[in-house]
């Protein structure tokens, strides 16, 4: 298989190679008894949301719960994948054949930026992924895992994500009540009333904002203080400051999380849960956290 000069006809193919792969991980995973759901973009094409050749697909995002860690593992091993090379825990390649263009990536997660795990599986619904089913958020819950990952990820809206909101906040399926409700059960009225009144995202859409949504979302008391930060972060290009700011407010457990994550996390990322392995962690994080810094102030 060669790529396509013709970029639409690229992303087509590639998109509909994924698939067929999310098709086969879907089987592997129902035959291992793992309950998976798909994010972003794998998503969004299972469920119609976008056409098959509209939005272009770099991976295929898998969350599983925590607890299923090895079982999905295994199971995605035993489609020819292996660990990515200097990748990050949870990264996978399965690379092309001989005569194959394209290689396949897998990035599996068990926990989301902006929810505990009941959260997250509660709010799903089954779609049709060839011989099987396997699970998606639902569209209101797609919309607010697309705010809270581009944020915590960049500090910022990305191009890929407005387009993403677009797509579905504008699909047919969606449910605004639903999604004010899923907002305010999440405590993220902030974050939500600044994307929406951006707004910039939808120019090319056609979604109607029903005033009684921003009505339940317009934040109230300390919440205001962080609508004025998740306003900051409705630009386009990567904020290193937002980038460690706003995950706290959308999720203040991330704190601990990040600099004393649990046995199992350090195993995975370092291979074993010393004292030292922690030490690392915590030197990494605040490494990472004064460099940008640094690189943010000689940029002013």
């Amino acid at each position: 298989m060669r790529e396509s000069t013709d970029p639409a006809a690229a992303t087509l193919a590639r998109n509909l190679f994924l698939l067929g792969e999310a098709e086969s991980l879907a089987e592997a995973f129902a035959q291992a008894g793992v309950p998976l759901i798909f994010l972003k973009g794998t998503a969004m094409l299972l469920r119609g949301l976008v056409g098959p050749g509209a939005r272009a697909m770099t991976d295929i995002d898998i969350l599983v719960r925590a607890g299923h860690r090895t079982a999905a593992e295994a199971a995605i091993f035993r489609r020819g994948y292996s660990r990515l090379a200097g990748g990050e825990p949870g990264e996978y390649v399965k690379e092309s054949r001989a005569g194959m263009f394209y290689h396949s990536y897998v990035d599996l997660h068990t926990w989301l930026w902006h929810a505990d795990e009941s959260q997250i599986w509660q709010a799903t619904a089954p779609v049709a992924c060839g011989r099987t089913q396997a699970l998606t958020l639902t569209p209101e819950a797609m919309v607010v895992h697309a705010m809270a990952h581009s944020m915590c990820s960049n500090g910022s809206l990305d191009a890929k994500t407005r387009c993403d909101l677009a797509a579905m906040l504008c699909g047919p399926d969606f449910k605004w009540d639903m999604f004010c409700d899923h907002v305010g059960a999440l405590g993220l009225e902030a974050m939500a009333a600044a994307v929406l009144r951006d707004g910039v995202f939808l120019a090319r859409g056609s979604a109607d904002i029903p005033d009684r949504a921003f009505g339940r979302l317009d934040p109230t008391g300390v919440k205001r203080l962080a609508f004025f930060f998740f306003r900051l972060g409705c630009g386009t290009r990567p904020n290193a400051v937002l980038e460690y700011v706003l995950p706290l407010l959308i999720n203040p457990g991330l704190l601990r999380r990040s600099f004393f994550p649990g046995r199992a996390e350090l195993k995975l990322r370092y291979g074993d849960a010393s004292p030292l392995s922690l030490l690392r962690r915590q030197s990494r994080l605040l490494g990472n956290l004064f460099r940008r810094l640094f690189r943010v102030r000689r940029a002013c």
